[in-house]
């Protein structure tokens, strides 16, 4: 009897060592997840953009699809703005495509600034600048194109919390 009560005491700290070897690996850490949590914490937020989708009528977004995706492709926003499309769905396009465009034209005037300023000492770091504002401003491009295509009306993640055209 007393063999076997030793034999207990003897596995209960390795059975208390698993059990919390266990809870380990059930609690993510922060410090061991950042890149993951940075990760999850991205996709929420393009995840959590305004969907105005039910506003609109699925004949109204079919008839103005081609209209909006010009929206998104930079100076060609002013295709429907000049054809005057009384088209709703255009409309929400119409104001995410110009404040894309915009935005577009003030980053662009700001790295040119920039460029000018500092022709001669950090350049390469202006032009990396400019490389990513670019990629980033495109990638909204492709957003807001493949909503149309899949006849969302969603803001653009980003940019599509800033009103500049009401």
């Amino acid at each position: 009897m007393e063999e076997k009560k030793n034999d207990i005491e003897e596995l209960e700290p390795s059975a208390k060592k698993e059990i919390q070897d266990i809870e380990e690996l059930e609690t993510p850490k922060e410090e061991k997840n950042n890149d993951v949590n940075y990760v999850k914490k991205i996709t929420k937020y393009l995840d959590d953009v305004p969907d105005y989708t039910k506003d609109y009528g699925w004949k109204e977004m079919e008839d103005g699809q081609i209209m909006s995706i010009l929206c998104y492709l930079c100076f060609l926003v002013f295709v429907p703005i000049l054809t005057k499309n009384k088209n709703n769905y255009v409309q929400f396009n119409i104001k995410q495509g110009l404040n894309l465009f915009i935005l577009e034209v003030i980053a662009a005037a700001i790295l040119s600034i920039l460029g000018a300023i500092f022709i001669y000492t950090i350049t390469w770091v202006v032009t990396v600048l400019s490389i990513i504002v670019t990629l980033c401003f495109f990638s909204l491009s492709v957003i807001g194109i493949f909503n149309v295509y899949h006849e969302d009306a969603k803001e653009l993640p980003f940019i599509g919390k800033f009103k500049i055209i009401k």
